[in-house]
């Protein structure tokens, strides 16, 4: 399987004022192991993503392409139990922000909401 995600060099964690340097390497990795995981469908999603998405009307089948070829724009490392990430997609022409846990044998969405002005581009905090 091929892919060509879009990478964003250098992201912010905002809460712990550190910024972590994301190297091409990691971030292939990082979406080898999401597209291995979005192929079984190894995918849970919490109750607070269940709630937000059906708040928003978003349902888990949108959120598959978003997995897929959406932009990583945060990561948590320090996370637990899992590492996290903030990624950023589109369905039904707006914009999508996605929080999701890579464990090793699964996928968890932690929460989904359309960005809102507290965000430049919709890819970095103000």
């Amino acid at each position: 399987m091929t892919f060509a995600p879009e990478i964003n060099q250098t992201s912010t964690h905002s809460g712990t004022g550190s910024t972590l340097e994301l190297t091409e390497d990691k971030i292939l990795k990082t979406f080898e192991r999401i597209h291995i995981l979005v192929d079984t469908r190894s995918i849970i999603f919490s109750a607070h993503a269940r709630t937000r998405m059906f708040e928003r009307g978003i349902s888990s089948e949108d959120i598959l392409p978003i997995l897929s070829k959406g932009e990583i724009i945060e990561t948590y490392d320090d996370d637990t139990p899992c590492p996290s990430f903030l990624m950023l997609g589109y369905i039904h022409d707006s914009v999508l922000h996605i929080v999701i846990a890579v464990c090793e044998d699964h996928i968890k969405i932690v929460t989904v909401y359309h960005p809102d002005n507290r965000w430049i581009n919709d890819k970095m905090r103000r």
